[in-house]
């Protein structure tokens, strides 16, 4: 792939991105690889919370930095009610979406399948699969 079609293709990706971080939910959490820890910019997610000064900003995929003001643990439920608990999440006010990173649910002893368009966990102390998302 040339220069050009790599810089439209990723100019594309950011356009649609921005989109649909601007149209979701709230309550709806991403599934990823890409992020380097779990982050919400909602406050009344978090189960436990401590507000902290950071030191550090997040770039976003449209370059734009934020700051991270506290962390804590957040609860997720599965569609069986077992509940799946993320520590370390970061807030960051006013971002426009919730992403849950892959590789911090496998530190945990969780496997992530993607499956057709749902997103299931399996802990080892599980006998099935759960689902956790499309």
């Amino acid at each position: 792939m040339d220069t050009q079609s790599v810089s439209e293709l990723s100019s594309r990706l950011k356009e649609e991105f921005t989109c649909l971080a601007n149209s979701v939910s709230e309550d709806v959490w991403y599934i990823g690889s890409e992020a380097s820890t779990h982050i919400t910019g909602v406050r009344e997610h978090f189960s436990s919370y401590q507000e902290e000064q950071m030191d550090f900003h997040i770039t976003m995929g449209n370059r734009t930095k934020c700051t991270p003001v506290g962390r804590g643990t957040i609860a997720f439920q599965t569609e069986v009610g077992t509940i799946i608990r993320a520590t370390n999440v970061l807030h960051v006010p006013g971002l426009g979406m919730n992403l849950n990173l892959v590789s911090q649910l496998q530190d945990k002893g969780y496997n992530v399948y993607f499956i057709g368009k749902k997103v299931y966990v399996k802990h080892r102390s599980w006998k099935k699969k759960r689902q956790i998302g499309t």
